[in-house]
């Protein structure tokens, strides 16, 4: 879904102009601009799906229509369209009304390009580097693609609560609520699996460790970091490292350069 870029010099920002102070025919406008806020609402209700369901379909239409004026797409894909999304609502009335939103949207957009990005392959043979008496000194090469939102709202349960139906949804929308009474900020992780987007909750300490591999910090190092936690013991790097190579959150390891 692409936006033609040949455009009469001036039309589009008529299009987006409500005023008279152009010189083309105001029917005419009325269509286009008809056009384009229909691609603008279709193309951010694909990559913002929670934010849609949070808004429904009169504010989140109202929302779309004072979007495209501030940062029209004037050439290129609509679904790379949306980025600034997140920022913009941080400034408009709604996160007044609901202050988690513009957290919503940005995972709803890591989750997007996540959707559009090419999948990246286990590295099995660093990995059997291991178990070398200095692996200690290397670190754990982390999922490129894998993106890290920490929020002070609970923002894995909303996205959870508004990727299920039936009686579950209720049960997770009124454990969401709760978290957000309680002011129960949440992190979690945004990666690519083979095809499929995952998302998931992570701890405090899970966090730190993951954010120290992104860094390239050796692994010895990186305990010693964690243990000054005194959430450390939530940590269990036995139990984690299988199951992070398995998920694709670790795709490789990576020896001291010396060696």
């Amino acid at each position: 879904m692409t936006l033609c870029s040949d455009f009469q010099p001036g039309l589009l920002s008529a299009i987006l102009d409500d005023s008279d102070h152009h010189e083309f025919d105001r029917r005419g406008l009325e269509a286009y601009r008809r056009n384009l806020e229909a691609n603008a609402r279709r193309a951010l209700a694909i990559s913002f799906p929670v934010v849609h369901q949070l808004l429904g379909e009169t504010r989140f239409a109202d929302a779309c229509r004072q979007y495209l004026r501030h940062s029209p797409l004037v050439a290129g894909d609509w679904a790379e369209w949306g980025d600034s999304f997140p920022e913009w609502l941080e400034l408009s009335g709604l996160s007044e009304q609901l202050p988690y939103l513009p957290d919503m949207a940005r995972l709803d957009w890591f989750s997007h390009q996540l959707g559009r990005t090419e999948d990246t392959q286990l590295n099995f043979e660093s990995l059997q580097q291991l178990s070398a008496s200095n692996a200690g000194a290397g670190h754990l090469v982390i999922n490129p693609a894998l993106r890290l939102l920490v929020s002070e709202y609970p923002v894995h349960s909303i996205w959870l609560a508004h990727n299920v139906e039936g009686s579950e949804q209720q049960a997770l929308l009124t454990q969401a609520g709760k978290k957000l009474q309680d002011r129960a900020g949440e992190t979690v992780i945004i990666w690519r699996k083979h095809w499929r987007t995952e998302i998931r909750a992570v701890s405090s300490a899970e966090q730190v460790w993951i954010e120290c591999q992104q860094r390239k910090v050796n692994i010895d190092q990186s305990f010693e970091d964690l243990s000054q936690r005194e959430d450390s013991h939530s940590f269990q790097f036995e139990s984690w490292l299988p199951d992070a190579i398995e998920n694709h959150i670790v795709i490789g390891y990576a020896a001291p350069e010396n060696d």
